[in-house]
């Protein structure tokens, strides 16, 4: 007799809270932990009643204590139940009568007598368990040490225990196959009245996991008002849902009654997931209870219900796995280079690429130890093509120089790039064009390690200016043109020995 569970399926869904913490492992310095994949372990589902995709496992396989007669390898463990339950009026019920043959049970099958007067129970209780798969952790932290510069873990984020609902016998439900009423004798030609309440129930339980749901006690009453058999006579109903309409059945009929469908999910802690496989179980059980009474009339009664019902269960994992990589700069510098010239230093740096840079702090040092910030340079922001950026230390340190760039992130976070080193000599010469001659006159000058005698302005096609040079202070001059430049290019150079210095003036 499968059972179909017609009535709403129940839904009770407990959101799984997901951790995204990475592992505890400390990585050796310069290496980061970085998630690379997320999956989902999942065992089952593993049901109690019949094998997925057959529909069917026995005559009896959803009836209370029966599923024996599926088949072996089905991973279910029958615990009690018995198959058949029903109440009569004035007792006398046994194995015999009419309303038996659509039940398609051909005996007692032991829960109650076998002889007539033998009372079958007006109650049931059966007890079904299916064991599940825990997950194995291919990759805990424990296989990783603190310090490494590689290494793989697996992390759960999530866990579930899935009460499934599904089709006929493949799934969680619980009800009664063919509600079957037989009135038995009183006076022909009488009515009698009958009030029937059959009550029903299906729980799960995962004992290691604390998980439990049910359907909660579902109810079906009935009133039926029935004319008399007679003396010596009987004669058959049965309840057909979900409209509830009764009618007289033929022998061997099977009917659709009542029962309700489950579906259930319920959080595992975190902290509580088994990570090195072994199993764990899910116990269903199902009562089932009939009552008949009598309103008015004096006809005998029976009332038979065969109580049934299917668990399924499934167990899921959802865990995330991390590497050990490099940590990557949020700023890649491809080139970095210093070099001394005109009593300077040009230091040049290049990026490929740059996540939320806000500016780069140029660091120098003489020992390359100690080092000291001299300037600054906004970043870019965020950016995948190539930048250039230049910074001149106007005034060097005279011997070794170290530079170094400290880059900051638009959040404050830094990080540094490698060591550079340039020899800078103090005495190299220099002629240096102060501030913007195209716009004044006198000329300002810078002159290092040089004399000032030798200098010379002189057009482009050659001819010379004259002009007076007067110390201003240290090593700048002020070069005073005797007659009024007009405007174009003048070249001013400086030969002394093997020294050849010029600089182009513009005059506008």
């Amino acid at each position: 007799m499968r059972k179909r569970y017609v009535a709403a399926t129940l839904f009770l869904n407990t959101l799984s809270l997901i951790s995204v913490a990475q592992p505890s492992i400390t990585p050796a310095s310069g290496y980061v932990w970085q998630a690379v994949s997320s999956s989902t372990y999942t065992t089952g589902p593993q049901r109690t009643g019949c094998k997925s995709g057959t529909g069917s496992c026995g005559t009896n396989d959803s009836s209370f204590g029966l599923d024996l007669k599926c088949p072996p390898d089905l991973p279910s463990t029958v615990v009690s139940g018995c198959p058949i339950i029903q109440k009569q009026i004035f007792g006398n019920i046994g194995e015999s009568g009419s309303n038996l043959s659509g039940l398609t049970i051909s005996q007692n099958p032991g829960c109650g007598g076998t002889t007539s007067g033998s009372n079958w129970p007006s109650s049931s209780t059966a007890t079904r368990r299916v064991t599940l798969t825990e997950w194995t952790n291919l990759h805990p932290e424990s296989s990783v040490p603190n310090g490494a510069t590689a290494g793989t873990v697996c992390l759960p984020t999530a866990a579930r225990i899935v009460i499934d609902d599904g089709s006929v016998c493949d799934g969680s439900g619980v009800g009664a196959g063919e509600l079957r009423f037989l009135v038995i004798g009183g006076n022909s030609g009488g009515q009698s009245s009958f009030n029937i309440t059959a009550n029903y129930q299906l729980n799960w339980l995962s004992s290691k996991y604390g998980g439990s749901g049910s359907t909660g006690n579902q109810t079906v009453t009935q009133n039926l008002v029935v004319n008399d058999a007679g003396n010596g006579n009987q004669y058959d109903w049965a309840l057909q849902q979900p409209n509830q309409s009764w009618y007289y059945p033929s022998a061997g009929n099977n009917v659709a009654s009542f029962g309700t469908a489950l579906q259930q999910t319920s959080t595992v802690p975190i902290g509580s997931i088994s990570q090195t496989g072994g199993t764990f179980t899910i116990d269903f059980s199902a009562t089932a209870a009939i009552d008949l009474g009598r309103a008015f009339g004096n006809a005998d009664a029976r009332v038979t219900i065969g109580p049934g019902f299917h668990g399924r269960a499934r167990y899921e994992v959802d865990y995330q796995c991390w590497q050990i990589v490099p940590n990557p700069l949020p700023v890649r510098i491809v080139s970095f280079s210093a070099k001394a010239g005109d009593g300077l230093i040009n230091v040049v740096w290049e990026s490929s690429i740059e996540q939320n840079n806000s500016h780069f702090i140029i660091e120098r040092s003489a020992d390359a130890t100690s080092f000291e910030a001299i300037g600054q340079e906004n970043g870019k922001g965020t950016t995948s093509s190539r930048q250039q950026y230049v910074f001149i230390d106007k005034s060097p340190l005279n011997g070794d120089n170290y530079y170094r760039l400290r880059q900051v992130d638009t959040d404050g976070s830094t990080s540094y790039s490698k060591t550079i080193g340039v020899v800078f000599n103090e005495k190299q010469p220099l002629l240096e064009i102060l501030g913007n001659p195209a716009e004044m006159q006198p000329i300002r000058i810078r002159l290092k390690n040089v004399r000032p005698a030798n200098l010379r302005l002189t057009s482009l096609n050659g001819q010379s200016v004259t002009f007076d040079l007067q110390v201003e202070s240290g090593t700048t001059y002020r070069l005073i043109p005797k007659t009024s430049l007009s405007t174009g290019v003048y070249l001013l150079t400086l030969r002394e020995g093997v020294i050849r210095l010029s600089q182009r003036i513009v005059l506008k």
